[in-house]
């Protein structure tokens, strides 16, 4: 006996004698009896409530199992070697129990099933026309996946993957742990095609895939080969040979050969690499590769610069990337955001605020806002909060504002008030000390300690050393100050230097 979620169970010994004490505790007017049989019908529901709940379930052992191999049938062990791992594959099975399911799939660009699992199975035979149909790549994640459906229920379940273990497509990593989870052993047998020579693309990589009307892209292109030899790599953009290059390959050794290419029309430019020329190549079929680049428009930035004849430096690395750059000084931006609709961005290079008029600037932030223009700020001696956009519209649509903040740490302070109370204080200047003592209160932060003292012709605490955590307190405190008596100030100050040598602050 098993539970799906065993731990709902102790709702059991938990709630039942709590049913209990409720039905002893009731002061409904029927016989003992039946509040038994009530108590008991009540307690056998909620029993089987919560044994539903949890899930029971009843795990039986088998000792039958299904066993799937999965064979490589891709291009990579060639015939020969596809009737190899075929009968690596049947001595492997024959060596299991009589009882045993077995079953056959074949791996290439997608799974074909041979033989379906029984317990009468038979070999299966090598068929040119089924290497043919399923395609000369590896998938044996796709394979394994298929291999995974196949099991019949109620058995233990087992793959032997028969393969040289070269994929070329899918993750099989990811699907044996799939299959794992599903309680599926995954066995590996290796195994080795006919030795073949050999030279191939392994792929070919843009040094971006989107990009502008005359940048430049690289395409790099990485070949490798089991033979010694040299050949031509040759180089298509949609379709038409644009370059090639020589190239000399050892046994093993993994090469780069880098294109570079400047697109002049905005288009879907198809890159395709194709090597020729080796001789004893005998699998053709890998010796291309292909790529995409979305080449688009030439962006056009308007770029206003604050130091005549600097601007070349900007619009000449803008233009090796395939950015047009406009330069124009600050009185010429225009006027109309119909106008700078025209362009993907605007740069103000080191451009004080008074130069740029108040207009001027709401109409860049609509540019920004509503058109979703693009707006960057080169910092220098007139940019930024130097350069007067504080609380401009400008301002608003930066991502960094103008005035620096408040310090977010700093010390605690220790404040000692030491008031003069005396009757020469009496009238209008002891309420001016005193709302001017609260006012001093009110402007520490919570961290911060105050003490007020004060003096006739001796010293009273009012305010203790406190740290400030009610200032309505401390200013209630100050307003009970009245004045009175003679005036005697070193006691007070003696007060509030021995309290403050008692604070670190």
């Amino acid at each position: 006996m098993d539970w799906e979620y065993p731990l709902i169970l102790l709702a059991l010994p938990l709630v039942l004698p709590l049913m209990w004490w409720w039905s002893e505790r009731s002061v409904h007017p029927m016989g003992n009896s039946r509040k038994r049989a009530l108590l008991i019908v009540r307690a056998v529901i909620f029993s089987l409530a919560v044994i539903c709940l949890a899930g029971p379930a009843i795990r039986k052992s088998s000792q039958d199992e299904a066993v799937i191999f999965i064979v490589d049938y891709s291009e990579s062990l060639g015939e020969k070697g596809i009737s190899a791992a075929l009968k690596k594959a049947v001595d492997i099975a024959s060596t299991l129990p009589s009882g045993a399911n077995v079953g056959f799939v074949a791996a290439g660009s997608k799974g074909v099933v041979l033989v379906e699992p029984s317990v009468h199975w038979e070999p299966p035979v090598f068929d040119g026309k089924i290497m043919h149909d399923i395609g000369s790549q590896t998938d044996i994640a796709e394979a394994l996946s298929l291999a995974s459906g196949l099991f019949p229920a109620g058995m233990a379940r087992r793959v032997v993957i028969v393969s040289d273990g070269v994929q070329t497509r899918g993750d099989l990593a990811f699907a044996a742990q799939y299959a794992s989870v599903a309680d599926i052993v995954v066995d590996c047998a290796p195994i080795a095609g006919v030795a073949r020579p050999d030279a191939r693309v392994i792929k070919i990589t843009p040094s971006r895939s989107r990009s502008h009307e005359g940048a430049t892209i690289s395409l790099s292109t990485e070949i490798e080969s089991s033979i010694n030899g040299e050949g031509v790599l040759r180089l298509f953009e949609n379709g038409i040979e644009v370059d090639r290059a020589d190239v000399s390959l050892k046994t093993g050794e993994v090469k780069t050969v880098d294109f570079k290419r400047t697109p002049d029309q905005r288009n879907l430019y198809t890159y395709r690499v194709r090597l020729e020329g080796f001789d004893g190549d005998s699998i053709p079929d890998n010796n291309e590769s292909m790529t995409l680049v979305d080449v688009r428009g030439r962006p056009v930035l308007l770029y206003i610069e604050g130091e005549p004849g600097e601007a070349h430096y900007l619009a000449e690395a803008m233009g090796e990337e395939g950015i047009l750059l406009e330069s124009r000084p600050p009185e010429a931006i225009p006027q109309t955001i119909e106008a700078l609709g025209g362009y993907d961005g605007i740069i103000f290079s080191d451009i004080p605020a008074h130069l740029v008029s108040t207009d001027t600037m709401n109409l860049i932030r609509d540019y920004v806002e509503q058109l979703g223009g693009g707006f960057m700020m080169i910092g220098g001696k007139n940019s930024f909060g130097v350069g007067g956009y504080y609380r401009t519209p400008i301002e608003d649509i930066l991502p960094v504002k103008m005035k620096s903040p408040d310090k977010e740490e700093r010390f605690s302070t220790a404040l000692v008030l030491v008031i003069d109370r005396s009757g020469s204080m009496s009238g209008q200047k002891i309420e001016i000390c005193k709302s001017a003592a609260i006012g001093t209160a009110d402007l520490l932060s919570a961290k911060d300690y105050i003490g007020v003292v004060a003096f006739d012709s001796n010293a009273n605490w009012v305010v203790p050393m406190t740290k400030v955590s009610s200032k309505s307190a401390i200013a209630s405190q100050i307003a009970t100050i009245n004045s009175g008596g003679g005036t005697n100030i070193h006691p007070g100050m003696t007060a509030g230097y021995d309290a403050l040598r008692g604070v670190k602050a």
